[in-house]
């Protein structure tokens, strides 16, 4: 560990690593780290932090998502029984357009549903979209 990474820690108190089940806990000491495996448990961190921090909704009526592309919607739709009202909720779904028409798929389902905002989700390196598989299917069909 460089004597950069050592000041920075010298003020906490003591830095506990947990890997392994809540049953079978493995303890890892700071000390134990390497510089790398502790930029790369830093970065990982930081990626994560981005994902549940990022505010960045878009209201369906200010922009659309790529056809096909996973997000994440907040979305209403009638609820029937002890309710008999609109029902706002969350889920996952994707847009798609056919004959100049916008339709909803995935979670968002239900009497009148009606996508209100949608956010993108982070992609992972090496991950595919439904849209690059059904471009991937297309392809197989030639």
């Amino acid at each position: 560990m460089t004597d950069e990474i050592r000041e920075k820690l010298d003020n906490i108190p003591t830095i506990n690593f947990y890997c392994g089940t809540a049953e079978d806990p493995e303890v890892i000491k700071i000390e134990d780290i390497t510089a790398d495996e502790l930029r790369a448990w830093m970065k990982h961190m930081e990626e994560g932090i981005q994902l549940y921090s990022d505010n960045s909704w878009t209201k369906v009526e200010d922009g659309l998502p790529e056809e096909f592309e996973d997000v994440l919607c907040y979305y209403e739709y009638y609820r029937y029984g002890d309710y008999n009202c609109m029902y706002r909720t969350y889920g996952v779904g994707y847009m798609s357009i056919y004959d100049g028409q916008v339709y909803w798929d995935g979670d968002v389902k239900g009497h009148k549903s009606r996508v209100i905002a949608w956010k993108r989700f982070n992609r992972y390196p090496g991950e595919i979209s439904n849209k690059e598989i059904g471009e991937d299917l297309d392809d197989q069909d030639n």
